[in-house]
């Protein structure tokens, strides 16, 4: 039987250049099958698969269409065992905006003309092209393409892009980029980065700074308020336990056996009786000072800070301060100051009466009166006068220009008369009433 054998080449890559109008042609290496058309002896490819499933087990030839823009088309279900490797695109459905894509040379999964999913660069778009999800940088982003959270770095960002929330350092940040928030040290900060309140230790709040409360505040068990200056309540304080520290303000108290005046220390209170504590600030140290032995010098024994803005214009000060001194060799001169530092200095606002030797105890007080911002009267303070003015002196009155805006110290000083003796300021107290 005569065997028939078509036009053939077995050269990778070749192609017949013109066939006559049915005559047939085949590439034995690539597999790849040529027709004439009869149209100028135009040569076509046969690249069309039927409509229909088919299952490639192991085909080891490649595919390559005559015509570049032509793709490998086909309809149904392909079922394939082993490997498939494509080079260029693969489209599913008749090209067009809305059908998926998938371009294996740049690496992208698209619907239409936009790349949703770019494995290259490690992208998510959304439907604007936006990168949504960069995963090689560890961003989420917005649609105006802001990382809005950076699991990279441990944030979360406002919509300009700056940090609000860091968890790895556990902080909230203001839009300035300082801290707010410290959940380490249980913070709450001002924009100076000093601490505004703590919470660190069990059932205790530390606030530092001026406190503002309208209404009525509760407290159950004992409270200390410690400069806090100045703290205004309006309203009704109930404390039902103890107290301590000191009220600028008008504040309804309730007490069983006592009504004070100004700083409310360590008292405790019931509902049984009420008084108006009005516009009264006190500060107050009740621990020994230093002692003042082995020296005649005039040698500080205390210093109390006075908070800025605590005194002001038309404000009334009182101020009482108490020395022990052991031994009788010899005397003792008290003095006090207002001073910016915690250092004897500034203002002389009173001296003592020089005590005899045998004395060992001694209790003086002084009142100042704010005339002005720059004058702060008092009784004169640079001689031997009586422990306390309300008396008649021939002494014309100090006057001394001391800026209340700033931090001021009251300062306690002690001159002992022999070196043999010692001396400490056992407490000072200033009660302010507020003009």
């Amino acid at each position: 039987m005569a065997t028939i054998i078509t036009k053939n080449s077995a050269t990778a890559g070749n192609t017949p250049s013109n066939l006559t109008q049915g005559e047939l042609a085949i590439n034995v290496t690539d597999g790849r099958l040529f027709y004439g058309s009869g149209s100028g002896n135009a040569v076509k490819q046969f690249d069309t698969i039927p409509t229909a499933s088919f299952a490639i087990q192991a085909l080891s030839a490649s595919w390559a269409p005559s015509v570049a823009s032509n793709p490998f088309p086909f309809t149904g279900s392909a079922i394939i065992s082993g490997s498939l490797a494509i080079t260029g695109s693969i489209q599913v459905g008749v090209p067009g905006v809305n059908n998926p894509s998938l371009d294996t040379t740049i690496g992208t999964l698209s619907r239409g003309t936009q790349a949703k999913v770019d494995w290259i660069n490690g992208y998510l778009n959304n439907s604007s092209g936006v990168t949504s999800v960069d995963w090689e940088s560890a961003f989420l982003n917005d649609g105006n393409a802001i990382t809005r959270v950076d699991w990279g770095n441990g944030s979360l960002n406002d919509s300009a892009g700056t940090t609000a929330l860091d968890w790895e350092s556990r902080r909230m940040i203001d839009a300035a980029g300082a801290r707010s928030a410290d959940f380490d040290v249980r913070s709450l900060i001002y924009p100076d980065n000093t601490t505004a309140l703590n919470y660190g230790t069990q059932n205790q709040i530390s606030m530092i700074g001026s406190v503002s409360v309208t209404g009525s505040l509760t407290v159950s068990g004992s409270s200390t308020f410690t400069n806090i200056g100045p703290a205004i309540f309006s309203g009704s304080v109930n404390s039902q336990g103890g107290f301590t520290g000191s009220l600028q303000g008008t504040a309804s108290y309730a007490t069983v056996a006592q009504t004070l005046l100004g700083s409310v220390t360590s008292a405790s209170y019931a509902a049984t009786a009420s008084y108006s504590l009005g516009p009264i600030r006190n500060i107050q140290n009740v621990a020994d000072g230093t002692a003042v032995t082995g020296t005649t010098s005039n040698t500080l024994t205390k210093s109390i800070l006075i908070p800025a803005n605590t005194v002001g214009v038309n404000d009334v000060i009182y101020i009482k301060a108490r020395a022990r001194k052991t031994g009788t060799a010899g005397t003792l001169v008290v003095r006090m100051y207002i001073n910016t530092s915690a250092a004897i200095g500034g203002s002389l606002i009173a001296t003592s009466a020089t005590n005899a030797t045998v004395t060992l105890y001694h209790q003086y007080s002084r009142t100042a009166v704010v005339k002005s911002t720059t004058n702060t009267e008092t009784m004169a303070g640079n001689g031997n006068v009586n422990p306390d003015d309300n008396t008649a002196l021939s002494f014309a009155v100090s006057t001394s220009n001391i800026d209340w805006t700033v931090d001021q110290y009251l300062i306690v000083a002690h001159a002992n008369g022999s070196i043999a003796d010692s001396s400490v300021n056992s407490f000072a107290h200033m009660q302010i009433n507020k003009g």
